[in-house]
C-alpha cells in the first residue's frame, strides 16, 4: 500500500470521529485515585451532544455509598423500610437539600459553566475539600466514581508498577499471565552467531525487548528503591537484577550496546534513518519480524535476531542507567555496573553521533550519571561543552510561547514520544548535582529549567479547561491546511496532541508525554520548592486517572473504568498503563471507547508508567 492510499484512509478514520467528548450521558469526571489533602482538586462535569443545563450546577460530596434522597415513585410497601429503596437512586429530582438533607453531604459546591476549544463544561475547584476517608460526588445528572483523600494515595502507582513489570519478564514463568518464553534468545543478524541474551523485559505487553525503551525501568526502580515506600526495596532491587542480566548480555567486548531483540526491521517504503526514529521515538515502524514465539531450545534455528546496527541513544541510555543503579547495588554488582557503563561510554566518545537534540541530552544526563558515580573517565569539560551545547538548543524568543527545545539548526522544535523532557530533565540534574564550581553556568541551567515549564509547559495548559500541558511546539507544521496548529507566536505552532497527518502516518497516544511532564515537574518542583510545579504535576496525574473528558483512567487497576487495555500477544497482564489520548486533526481529545482494540490509544506501555513512578517519587 502507498504512502497516498495510506494517506487518503487515515483522512476518513480521522474526519469520521466526532471532535466532541465521545459521550451519551454525563460524565462527572475527577482523579479515580483521589488525593492527598492538600493536593489540587477540580471536578468537570462532561455533558453529552446537545444537553444544556443552567449556568451553574450544584454538586454535593459524601462518603462513598452514600446519597442524597430523590424525589421518587416507589410502594407504600417501601415507606416504612429500614433499608433504602434499591432502584434508580440516581434519578429522580432533589427536594430542598439544604432545609431538608443538609446533615446528607459532607461538602457542597457549585460546577460552573466554561467554554472551551473542546466544547463546554461545567467546573470546580475543590481544593478546600481535606477532609480524609473514601468520598463520591453527585449532581442531580450524575455521579462521580469513587475516590480517597489519604495521605499518599501513589503508593497505588508503586504496587502496580511493580507487578506489572513482573509480568513482563521474559523467559520467566510468571503465573496466571505467561510461560517461560524465549529461552532461546538470541542470534546476531550479521552472521550466524549465537548470543546468550534471554531475559529481560518485554515492552508493550508484545514480544520485543527494545533496549532503548525497557532500560528506563531501571530509572524507575531505583526512584522507588531510593524514594518510595521502604517495604518495595528488595523487590525493586530483585527486578533490577533481573532485567540487568539481559543489559549486560547486549554489550560486546569492544563496548558497543546492540539496539535489540525481535525488533525485526523497518516497515516497507522507509529507511532507518528517516524512519526509525519517529518523533524521536524508536522503532515505532518496526516490522515485527522477530515477534514470534520459539521452541525454547537454543541454536535450533528458530532463535530471534539481536539487531547489531549502532544506535547512539542506547548506547547513552546505557551509561545513564547503569551508572545511576550502581549506587544502590551491593558491591559486586556494584562494580560491573559501573565499569560496563565506562566501557560503553568510552566506545560511544569514539564513535559519536549526528548531535540531534535527543543524543544531546541524554550524552549529557550520561556523563553526570558517571560523574556522580565517582568514575575516573568523565572530565569536567566534557560536562560544561554538553551543558552549554544543551542550553543553546532552547528557544529564548521573547514573544508567544518560548523556552522549548530545538532540534540543529532550528530545523524544528524538539518533540517526542517517548522523551519528552529529556533536554529539561538532564538539565535538571546538572541542577541537583551542580558538577562544576561555575556559578554563572549554574545559573543559566535555573533560569532554563524555569523559561520551558514557565514559559512553555504551564502558560500553554492553559489553553483547555482540563490544564493539560502540550505535546510540542512546531517550527514546521505540516499539512496546516488539514490540522489544527494553535499560534505559539512567531509565527509557529503548538499542539496539545501529536498532529495526526506526518510523514510516517503515525497517530500515537500522548500518556507517555503527560508522564514525562508530570515527572519534570515534580522533581523541579521538589528540588525548587515551587508548590505550583508540584499542583501542576499532580493535575497531571489526575487526567491520566479519570479526570478527562471521557472519564477514564489510563492506569488499568487504578480507579474504575479504563480503556480496553491492549496487547498484540497478551490479554492477561494487569496493572499496565495505556497509550491514551491521542488529537483529531482539530487538536480536540480522542481515545478509543469501544470494545475494539487498537494499539495508538489502548496499547499498554512501560513508558508512561515509568516516568509516573517518577512523578510520585517526588510527591510526599
Amino acid at each position: 500500500m502507498n504512502k497516498i492510499h495510506i494517506s487518503i484512509i487515515l483522512a476518513v478514520l480521522l474526519f469520521g470521529h466526532k471532535t466532541e467528548a465521545q459521550n451519551s450521558e454525563f460524565i462527572l469526571a475527577t482523579s479515580q485515585l483521589g488525593f492527598k489533602p492538600g493536593s489540587p482538586k477540580t471536578l468537570t462535569l462532561v455533558p453529552p451532544d446537545g444537553q444544556n443545563l443552567p449556568d451553574s450546577v450544584p454538586y454535593f460530596i459524601n462518603t462513598a455509598g452514600s446519597h442524597i434522597k430523590r424525589i421518587q415513585k416507589k410502594p407504600l410497601l417501601w415507606e416504612d423500610s429500614p433499608s433504602s429503596y434499591p432502584y434508580n437512586n440516581s434519578k429522580g429530582k432533589y427536594e430542598d437539600v439544604d432545609k431538608i438533607y443538609k446533615s446528607q453531604y459532607r461538602y457542597k459546591g457549585w460546577l460552573i459553566k466554561k467554554t472551551s476549544k473542546w466544547g463546554t463544561v461545567w467546573q470546580s475547584d475543590f481544593t478546600k475539600f481535606s477532609e480524609t476517608g473514601q468520598f463520591q460526588i453527585e449532581t442531580e445528572v450524575q455521579f462521580s466514581l469513587p475516590f480517597s483523600v489519604e495521605r499518599n494515595p501513589y503508593e497505588r502507582f508503586v504496587r502496580g508498577y511493580l507487578n506489572y513489570l513482573y509480568c513482563q519478564r521474559s523467559g520467566f514463568y510468571v503465573p496466571g499471565i505467561r510461560d517461560a518464553e524465549h529461552l532461546d534468545d538470541a542470534v546476531l543478524d550479521n552472521k550466524p552467531e549465537y548470543l546468550s541474551a534471554s531475559g529481560g523485559w518485554y515492552n508493550a505487553g508484545d514480544y520485543r525487548k527494545w533496549m532503548s525503551l525497557t532500560q528506563f525501568n531501571l530509572e524507575a526502580l531505583f526512584n522507588i528503591y531510593t524514594y518510595g515506600p521502604k517495604e518495595f526495596q528488595n523487590q525493586a532491587l530483585e527486578e533490577i537484577s533481573w532485567g540487568n542480566k539481559y543489559f549486560h548480555a547486549m554489550i560486546t567486548n569492544e563496548g558497543q550496546v546492540y539496539e535489540d531483540v525481535g525488533g525485526g526491521n523497518v516497515k516497507g517504503g522507509f529507511s532507518y534513518e528517516e524512519g526509525w526514529w519517529v518523533e524521536n521515538h524508536p522503532g515505532c515502524i518496526a516490522n515485527n519480524a522477530g515477534n514470534i514465539l520459539t521452541d525454547n531450545k537454543p541454536e535450533t534455528g528458530d532463535e530471534r535476531k539481536v539487531r547489531t546496527s549502532y544506535n547512539p541513544f542506547v548506547q547513552l541510555a546505557f551509561v545513564r542507567t547503569q551508572a545511576l543503579i550502581s549506587s544502590i547495588m551491593p558491591d559486586a554488582d556494584r562494580i560491573k555496573c559501573l565499569f560496563l557503563a565506562e566501557k560503553a561510554w568510552k566506545y560511544e566518545r569514539q564513535r559519536k553521533h549526528d548531535e540531534r537534540t535527543l543524543f544531546v541530552a541524554e550524552e549529557l544526563a550520561a556523563a553526570l550519571e558517571l560523574f556522580n558515580a565517582g568514575s575516573s573517565v568523565i572530565k569536567k569539560e566534557e560536562i560544561k561543552s554538553l551543558t552549554e551545547l544543551l542550553l543553546s538548543r532552547q528557544d529564548n524568543g521573547k514573544e508567544g510561547l518560548n523556552g522549548y527545545f530545538l532540534e540543529k539548526g532550528e530545523a524544528d522544535a524538539y518533540r517526542s514520544i517517548a522523551f519528552s523532557c529529556q533536554p529539561p530533565l538532564a538539565l535538571l540534574r546538572y541542577f541537583e548535582l551542580q558538577p562544576l564550581s561555575d556559578e554563572t553556568l549554574f545559573e543559566k541551567v535555573q533560569t532554563s529549567i524555569t523559561r520551558y515549564i514557565d514559559n512553555f509547559l504551564l502558560p500553554d495548559s492553559k489553553s483547555n479547561a482540563f490544564r493539560l500541558t502540550p505535546y510540542g511546539a512546531y517550527i514546521k507544521m505540516p499539512h496546516a491546511k488539514d490540522q489544527t496548529f494553535r499560534d505559539a507566536g512567531r509565527g509557529r505552532g503548538v499542539r496539545t496532541f501529536i498532529h495526526p497527518y506526518n510523514e510516517q502516518f503515525l497517530v500515537h497516544g500522548t500518556n507517555s508525554v503527560v508522564m514525562n511532564q508530570a515527572y519534570l515537574l515534580s522533581k523541579a518542583g521538589k528540588l525548587t520548592t515551587n508548590k505550583l510545579w508540584q499542583d501542576g504535576a499532580e493535575c497531571l496525574l489526575q487526567w491520566a486517572t479519570g479526570h478527562n473528558p471521557a472519564g477514564l483512567s489510563l492506569f488499568i487497576g487504578i480507579g474504575y473504568k479504563h480503556p480496553v487495555p491492549f496487547s498484540m500477544e497478551n490479554l492477561k497482564i494487569s496493572d499496565a498503563a495505556v497509550n491514551g489520548f491521542t488529537g483529531n486533526p482539530d487538536d480536540t481529545p480522542y481515545i478509543e471507547t469501544s470494545n475494539v482494540m487498537n494499539w495508538n490509544t489502548q496499547e499498554i506501555w512501560d513508558i508512561p508508567y515509568m516516568y509516573a513512578i517518577g512523578a510520585v517519587s517526588f510527591l510526599k
